[in-house]
């Protein structure tokens, strides 16, 4: 397979409370199987600890955005993004699984996307054939510009020809510091004035 793309997925899965689930892959593989499709559609599940599980095999199309799948990885996250950020662990894992599939695949960070910005790479990379979506996944609590973020800085310090440079070294351990700092603090805070100070605290970080 050529995949140009990254798509990351939540499982959308919680209690009637609003409790989010530990979705494993065997879990999403039954979903699928009852919808009439040859199994589980994500090529890979990360559960709360951080574990991967295997979906779909990396050699045939997945099952996760109409119109993309020969051309995006899938991954889904177990829980549910509306209502819980990822887990420390689950981002841990998220991130270094994406930087493995971007190396392998040439896929660069701005193809690193949330299921519910297929309509804008539809728009900037001129698509047929995507189908539209209407969807928060993978969830209100999952910020992927942050992720791009870190991502694109990492990207240059793993794949630059010299080595990097102590500011680049600095500037990469801050924006990781920042998003182990924005998962702890939105799961304690979830909004209001609070949640504003909170970010102040966080930009403070990020540039000191």
């Amino acid at each position: 397979m050529k995949f140009q793309y990254i798509v990351w997925h939540t499982a959308a899965h919680a209690t009637k409370e609003g409790v989010a689930l530990d979705t494993s892959a065997a879990e999403i593989d039954q979903w699928h199987k009852a919808r009439g499709w040859k199994g589980i559609g994500y090529q890979r599940v990360i559960r709360f600890d951080g574990t991967i599980e295997n979906g779909r095999s990396y050699d045939e199309a997945g099952a996760h955005v109409q119109g993309l799948n020969s051309r995006a990885i899938g991954y889904c996250f177990s829980g549910h993004g509306d209502f819980m950020p990822l887990t420390p662990r689950q981002l841990d894992s998220g991130l270094r699984l994406t930087q493995d599939d971007m190396s392998k695949y040439s896929i660069p960070p701005e193809n690193v996307i949330g299921h519910n910005e297929v309509n804008d790479i539809i728009l900037r990379d001129k698509l047929t054939g995507v189908s539209p979506v209407n969807k928060s996944c993978p969830g209100v609590f999952v910020n992927m510009s942050n992720i791009r973020s870190y991502l694109g800085i990492t990207t240059i310090l793993r794949f630059k020809d010299t080595r990097p440079t102590t500011e680049e070294v600095i500037l990469a351990t801050k924006v990781q510091k920042l998003l182990k700092i924005w998962v702890t603090m939105r799961v304690r805070l979830m909004g209001g004035q609070v949640w504003k100070q909170a970010e102040h605290f966080m930009i403070f970080v990020a540039i000191t």
